[in-house]
This record gives C-alpha cells, sequence and structure tokens, in this order.
C-alpha cells in the first residue's frame, strides 16, 4: 500500500453562502446541479459569462446550513463580487471564511480508503469530502488548525510540498483554475469540465449554458488540454510549441519535467508524428486513464 501525502494548497480560500435562496440562486448561475451537493457530497462547478468563457471555478460543499465554496485565494474578492452583482433580490449572504485552511491528501497511484472518507463531518474544526473530479484526485481537507504536523500524525498522513502535488495533478489532466484556463477566453469544453464532471448537461439553464451545450452537442472543441512529459527545458507558460514547425498549441502550467498544454485536435490529428517541440525541448502526450480517446 503505498503512501497517502498531505499537501497545503495555501493559494486556495473559503467563502460561504447562506440563507433561504442559497441553492436556487447558485443553481441559476453555475454549470453543475448544486441540488447533488450534501454533507457526503461536494461538487465541482464554473461560472461563465453569457458567451460560456471561464471565469471562475470552484468546490461547493455543505457545511451546516451554509455552502461554502473552495476558489482561488488571489481571486477571491472578484468571485464575492460578481456573485453580490448576480444574487438581485435573492435572500444570500455571502462572506469570506478566513479561518479556513484548504490541503489535499492523496496517494501516487490509486484512490484512498480512509475510514472517515465517506463522513466529511469530522468535528467542528475539520471537514473532508473526496474531490469529485476523479476518485484518484484524493481528498480535500478543510480544517482550523496551523499545527499541519499534528494534523498529519493523526490523520497518518506525510506532509509533502505542493510542487509534489503539481505533478500528480498535472499527470491526471487536471487543470488548476486560472493558472491553467484564461479568464474570458477559455471554454470549458476544451479544458477537461465534460469528462471530469464540472458540467450537469440535464440541470437546466446557467449562465453561458446555450453555448457549453451547443460544443456539446455539436462537437465543436477545436482544442483539448493534455498533460505532457517533457524531454529538455521546461517551456514556460504561454509558450508556443508546434509539430513540424506548424503551431500545435500553447503551455500551460509545467512542473518537474511534466505539463499541461492546450494542443489544437486538428493538428495532432493530421500528423503522424506526435510529439510537439519547443525550441529544443520535446513533449510527448500522456493520455491518462480516464481520458476519452481524443476525436
Amino acid at each position: 500500500m503505498s503512501e497517502i501525502y498531505f499537501t497545503l494548497l495555501d493559494q486556495r480560500s473559503i467563502i460561504s453562502i447562506s440563507g433561504k435562496d442559497k441553492y436556487s440562486f447558485l443553481q441559476g448561475i453555475v454549470t453543475n446541479n448544486v441540488n447533488n451537493i450534501s454533507e457526503h457530497n461536494s461538487v465541482w462547478a464554473a461560472l461563465l459569462t453569457p458567451q460560456g468563457r471561464y471565469l471562475h471555478d470552484f468546490f461547493i460543499i455543505k457545511v451546516n446550513e451554509k455552502l461554502l465554496l473552495e476558489c482561488e485565494k488571489n481571486r477571491r474578492q472578484d468571485l464575492i463580487s460578481r456573485l453580490n452583482k448576480l444574487k438581485l433580490r435573492a435572500e444570500v449572504n455571502i462572506q469570506l471564511e478566513d479561518y479556513f485552511k484548504v490541503g489535499v491528501a492523496w496517494r501516487k497511484n490509486g484512490e484512498i480508503q480512509f475510514p472517515f472518507a465517506n463522513n466529511p463531518q469530522l468535528d467542528n474544526n475539520e471537514i473532508v469530502t473526496k474531490d469529485p473530479r476523479l476518485p484518484v484526485a484524493g481528498l480535500r481537507l478543510y480544517f482550523k488548525t496551523n499545527n499541519f504536523s499534528e494534523l498529519c500524525s493523526r490523520m497518518n498522513l506525510q506532509e509533502t510540498s505542493l510542487g509534489e502535488y503539481e505533478d500528480h495533478r498535472i499527470s491526471l489532466g487536471i487543470p488548476d483554475s486560472s493558472r491553467d484556463m484564461k479568464v474570458e477566453k477559455s471554454y470549458l469544453m476544451e479544458n477537461n469540465f465534460k469528462e471530469l464532471g464540472g458540467i450537469d448537461f440535464k440541470k437546466g439553464c446557467y449562465i453561458g449554458q446555450e453555448v457549453t451545450a451547443r460544443m456539446h452537442h455539436r462537437s465543436l472543441s477545436k482544442k483539448q488540454l493534455i498533460p505532457v512529459s517533457i524531454k529538455g527545458e521546461n517551456p514556460p507558460k504561454g509558450s508556443i510549441v508546434t509539430i513540424n514547425d506548424s503551431k500545435a498549441g500553447e503551455m500551460m502550467t509545467s512542473y518537474n519535467k511534466k505539463g499541461l498544454v492546450l494542443v489544437l485536435l486538428k493538428i495532432l490529428q493530421s500528423s503522424k508524428k506526435q510529439e510537439l517541440e519547443w525550441k529544443n525541448s520535446t513533449l510527448t502526450p500522456i493520455k491518462p486513464e480516464w481520458m476519452n480517446k481524443i476525436k
């Protein structure tokens, strides 16, 4: 049995939504079905522009009478501002929950079967829920302590660096919010939201729903975010990668000779050569087990 690691995600933050209209409010604006949330089940969802382009993504969990949104710390005020503008006459209260820290428990190979994995509410200071995107993505931890060593000892976790988790995340082809998706430019269908369960196509209307549904039903996606292994120097984010001197995609996040590339499907499919290039570096696509065959 491989070790279970703990990584503090200090770049993540929590905001809460309370009030009698909290479910109906979120249900009308986000991509996933808020009615599937319970104390044992979180969802991953996004807020889009009316044109279906990415603004924010977040995990939503239920704790007592509140819904908690785990989001990017450096963009949380923008999210709060947008939600406040959208609430209109809905009876909801939106606020920061600064006392919560965010972490992730994960295993390099395989799913975690903690005794408490299906019982998120440990006590008043700790919440654990499965990452809803992939079983192998691990568990999300929300807690109110700065004593990470004690937390890890009690839960039998090995504390490790953010870089080690980055290696794990990238290998799975999971985007990390605005680090991998361009605000007001990216489409969810190009960034694995369908495959990772971030969209409910049966829930009804939400902001950006028409464009997202059309891209899905008509297979209009021209790009896909894919993980790659890198031989040579890691291309900086935003670098253009090529196949046979033709533009093939754009580099997103990378770590430890692995990275994510938003690849142009037409170029990748039409070329006999699958390796991507940047200067003297070679990038070889990796296909996680979950990823559907690229068509």
